[in-house]
């Protein structure tokens, strides 16, 4: 065990760290999008708890729904930008512990980090597709009010 350890030493520590570095930057990239997703998820919760609580309506009963639709979508999102993270936090946790027993851990590392790409590239369709139906709901809006929201020419 010792000699492990005195065989890491003589490694050197900068490409080791070099290697963790794109991956600790796409965590933070994970934490904003984190942040913004929540911040839509309470938005959404807010607008649901703002629904008349006399859902006989059908519009109301189609803002439910929508809104609904619009939070799973959301969630979906959070999960998967959450899945990233720790994809990401393995990628750097492989490459520091198989270096440390000198293993090699490429496979490993661009396994992971296909698979944090992947969820990440989720999470954004999700949002996508939750900015659409907000989207709709704001053109039914648009159209319900008569307001012309195109640039005069």
């Amino acid at each position: 065990m010792v000699d492990t350890f005195q065989s890491f030493e003589r490694m050197r520590f900068a490409p080791i760290a070099a290697q963790a570095l794109a991956p600790a930057f796409l965590l933070s990239a994970c934490a904003a999008v984190l942040s913004v997703l929540m911040n839509r998820l309470w938005r959404i919760l807010d607008q649901f708890r703002a629904l008349d609580s006399d859902r006989s309506t059908p519009e109301t009963r189609q803002d439910a729904e929508r809104l609904l639709a619009r939070a799973r979508l959301i969630y979906q999102a959070i999960r998967s930008t959450i899945g990233s993270a720790l994809a990401i936090a393995a990628v750097v946790l492989v490459v520091f512990l198989d270096t440390l027993f000198g293993m090699t851990h490429e496979w490993g590392s661009a396994l992971l980090f296909l698979l944090a790409f992947g969820l990440f590239s989720h999470a954004f369709v999700c949002l996508l597709r939750e900015v659409r139906i907000a989207m709709l709901k704001f053109g039914e809006l648009v159209i319900s009010n008569g307001t012309n929201i195109r640039s005069p020419e």
